[in-house]
């Protein structure tokens, strides 16, 4: 109790830098809140989430090791806010395995469609997936929506079916819905898939995903998938480490996309790409338009320098802070789910 109320006494003799620290982690939390609400203000819709959580697995002294997206999806924080997604999380944690989560998600989506503003996942390669798995069983889950059912052959793992048939959107389709079935089924007949995002989700205001490094290959199939109306909007520049920069201009396009560092967020340092010791590593301010880096970060977690593996090239500059355009990861690869493995 004594050194709470002495940790206390210094807070308050401390209070001005305090506070700075403070709102220098609410702006971080939130950093592109208001350039997506500028842009694109909400209606109080929805959002489709193509999220998945990964087995956890317990170590002997009793710590859960996994995914940090699995890690961030199980928190407390995600479940708060999860009411603004399509699928319960009660369904998204229940379920590890791709294809039936995806089933899932297109299910949950596709009985609220009429409410959908927004379709977000980590990776474009993620999204275009999920389409080409809608479009071979788009029949499957029109027969559900139809009937009001599970399908027990593309749904098969038990937690997984119980949390969907437990959920309030199941609540809303007891006894089916033909209607709206006929409607996507007649949607989803369709020879051609281009803009076939819009037509499912009328009231979609855009996409949101990486379309930086190698997810630049998936744009042009997820712009045919998505129309000429709706935005693609490049997703922030996050690590697992913290927050290296934000897309301060969502309608730019997704070819063109660069991240506007946050100088409150993390202490920045960058390694030229050709260099081979770490002796000349340069400041936020030291860099150089049109040279490539490897990012190198100091956060709040510990006195570590951590190379993240990542490298950009400086593009340009807002102020006194670079704008980076993103080029690739060394020596590692990202995985569909998020995971790290070694090439």
């Amino acid at each position: 109790m004594a050194a709470v109320i002495a940790d206390f006494e210094q807070s308050c003799q401390d209070a001005s830098s305090n506070q700075e620290r403070v709102l220098g982690r609410i702006l971080d939390d939130n950093s592109s809140c208001h350039y997506l609400q500028r842009c694109f203000p909400s209606d109080n819709g929805i959002i489709l989430g193509f999220f998945y959580c990964m087995d956890q697995v317990e170590t002997k002294s009793g710590l859960l090791v996994s995914a940090a997206s699995t890690y961030a999806l199980k928190g407390e924080r995600f479940k708060a806010t999860s009411s603004k997604y399509t699928t319960p999380y009660e369904v998204l944690v229940a379920g590890s395995d791709w294809r039936e989560l995806t089933y899932c998600h297109w299910l949950c989506a596709l009985l609220q469609r009429g409410k959908v503003e927004q379709i977000i996942s980590i990776f474009s390669y993620t999204i275009c997936e999920a389409i080409r798995m809608l479009r071979a069983e788009w029949r499957e889950i029109c027969s559900d929506i139809r009937a009001g059912s599970l399908c027990e052959g593309k749904v098969t793992s038990p937690n997984l079916r119980q949390a969907f048939l437990a959920s309030p959107v199941f609540d809303g389709i007891k006894g089916g819905d033909p209607v709206e079935a006929e409607v996507i089924s007649e949607i989803c007949s369709r020879d051609s898939w281009s803009g076939i995002v819009p037509l499912l989700f009328p009231r979609a205001k855009f996409v949101s995903t990486v379309v930086t490094g190698s997810m630049k290959l998936y744009v042009p199939s997820l712009r045919d998938y998505v129309g000429d109306q709706v935005p693609i909007v490049g997703l922030d520049y996050f690590s697992s480490e913290g927050a290296l920069g934000i897309n301060a201009d969502p309608r730019c396009h997704p070819e063109r996309v660069v991240y506007t560092m946050v100088p409150t967020a993390l202490y920045y340092e960058f390694l030229p790409v050709d260099s081979t010791s770490c002796d000349n590593i340069l400041g936020l301010h030291e860099v150089q338009v049109g040279e490539q880096y490897e990012v190198v970060i100091t956060n709040f977690a510990g006195l570590y320098r951590y190379r993240i593996g990542d490298v950009v090239k400086v593009d340009s500059f807002f102020h006194e802070v670079p704008r980076l355009a993103f080029s690739y990861r060394r020596k590692a690869v990202l995985s569909v789910h998020n995971e790290t493995v070694s090439r």
